[in-house]
């Protein structure tokens, strides 16, 4: 070594292993030993010194990981509620847009029964009176026949005015089941296009659930690499 140059000659002395302090035995108390000593010395500490700061990094990596994890199971946690929560709203919209479409198909169910039954009532009305009416027609005509055959020409007036009355009101009967029928057919139409829109509804809100899912799945996303980048800035640091 340089710093040995200074140094009296020493006889040399047997060693037990080449490298070992039983070297220095024929220096020992000389400042370059002692420098030689307190180096290694200081090699031997800085090995420690790294060793420990491996050691407190590895530690540190595990916490940062334990925790970066347990954000993420939270953060997953949450989005599970969040997802079932909409899911949950979501169906029970869709319950209430088919109750009241059925609630609305079954008023119009009852009200076209109901007119079916007026109709009919109405027309069975109209064939007792057309009966009664040509029972009657019958029995005055008879009686008029018998009464006096000269009374004819009157009795056929009578009889040509009965039928023009009659053709009216059979008229005025066939125009209001027409105007019945017409109006029967804009109800239905309305509650189709009532169905039509209620479909339409249905499949937006569909839409917007998917939509919320997505924007959510990409927030997610996102926070997830800041942590991550944050977790490693903070490793590095």
């Amino acid at each position: 070594m340089s710093d040995d140059m200074d140094m009296e000659p020493i006889p040399e002395q047997p060693t037990r292993h080449r490298g070992s302090d039983a070297d220095l035995r024929p220096y020992r108390g000389a400042p370059a030993v002692d420098r030689y000593k307190e180096a290694r010395r200081l090699e031997e500490q800085v090995k420690r010194d790294e060793e420990a700061k491996r050691e407190a990094k590895k530690r540190e990596d595990e916490r940062l990981e334990a925790k970066r994890q347990e954000r993420q199971r939270r953060k997953e946690e949450e989005a599970r509620k969040k997802a079932e929560d909409e899911d949950r709203k979501q169906r029970e919209i869709i319950a209430e847009i088919k109750q009241r479409a059925e609630a609305t198909a079954t008023e119009a169910r009852r009200k076209a029964a109901e007119r079916e039954r007026l109709r009919l009532e109405e027309q069975e009305a109209a064939r007792r009176e057309q009966f009664r009416r040509e029972e009657e027609a019958r029995r005055e005509q008879f009686e008029r026949e018998e009464a006096a055959r000269k009374a004819d020409l009157d009795r056929l007036e009578t009889m040509r005015m009965i039928a023009e009355a009659e053709a009216a009101r059979e008229e005025e009967r066939r125009q209001k089941i027409a105007e019945e029928a017409a109006a029967e057919r804009r109800r239905e139409e309305e509650a189709e296009q009532r169905r039509v829109e209620i479909q339409r509804k249905e499949g937006e809100l569909a839409a917007r659930a998917a939509e919320v899912r997505r924007r959510e799945e990409a927030e997610a996303r996102e926070r997830e690499k800041k942590m991550v980048e944050e977790a490693q800035a903070e490793a590095r640091r």
